[in-house]
C-alpha cells in the first residue's frame, strides 16, 4: 500500500509528519490519512511528499 510505503520511507528518513508538511506543503492531518490508508494519494502527491523526505539527503550533501 502506498501510504505504509510513504510511512516507512519517512521514518527512515528520521523525518516527522510535520516536517514533511511544511517542506511539501501538504497539511499534516492529510498526510496522516496517507499513511494510514483512508486516502489515495495523486501521482503528484506522491511525488511532493517523496521530494521533501529526499530534501533531507539533499542538504547534508550540501553541509559536506
Amino acid at each position: 500500500m502506498i501510504g505504509e510505503s510513504l510511512r516507512r520511507a519517512r521514518r527512515r528518513a528520521h523525518l516527522t509528519q510535520q516536517q514533511v508538511a511544511g517542506r511539501s506543503g501538504i497539511d499534516r492531518a492529510y498526510i496522516s490519512k496517507l499513511e494510514r490508508g483512508l486516502h489515495d494519494p495523486s501521482t503528484g502527491t506522491v511525488e511532493r511528499i517523496l521530494q521533501a523526505i529526499r530534501m533531507k539527503g539533499d542538504e547534508k550533501c550540501k553541509e559536506k
